[in-house]
């Protein structure tokens, strides 16, 4: 978990923000247990971007001998996330 953390912030911070995304556009908020929450804009385009990236670390930040996936979700507040 700590190594897909560290690279969805270096993703954040070296590709997302210098090539034009709002500093604070999109936040990581907390982690819990094997979830992350980001607070993100209500932009269908940049929610499935930043969906992409963090379904795809933490799916390959470590290889193991029983694969391991990982998926997206969504919702307007944290009461919504199922």
């Amino acid at each position: 978990m700590k190594l897909a953390m560290a690279k969805i912030w270096w993703w954040l911070e070296n590709v997302w923000w210098p090539r034009g995304g709002v500093w604070l556009e999109v936040e990581p908020l907390l982690q819990i247990h094997d979830s992350l929450l980001f607070e993100l804009p209500d932009d269908r385009e940049v929610v499935e971007e930043v969906d992409e990236i963090v379904v795809m670390e933490l799916s390959s930040a470590y290889t193991l001998r029983v694969p391991m996936g990982a998926k997206g979700g969504r919702a307007l507040t944290w009461g919504d996330l199922k």
